[in-house]
């Protein structure tokens, strides 16, 4: 079977695409404090709150999945705006 132009440029695109993900460095995500991610609001703000242990709000929410796929603790550091 003949391949079309398309398909080898598929092919060279895929195969370039994995080499650079297998030659992708590992970095190590350095915190304030191991294990924890420390995140400071205002508490004014409707978009990002702290309550029974999580973040609340629609930034906070975002915030909090993204520190559970990093596996880290979320520790919240209040300030004034």
């Amino acid at each position: 079977m003949k391949r079309s132009n398309t398909q080898r440029f598929s092919g060279i695109c895929a195969g370039f695409l994995l080499s650079m993900l297998a030659a992708a460095p590992v970095f190590a995500l350095e915190t304030v404090e191991p294990g924890s991610l420390t995140i400071a609001f205002s508490g004014d703000m409707p978009g990002t709150g702290y309550q029974d242990g999580r973040m609340v709000g629609y930034d906070g929410e975002i915030i909090q999945q993204i520190s559970e796929s990093l596996g880290l603790k979320i520790k919240p550091a209040l300030m004034e705006w």
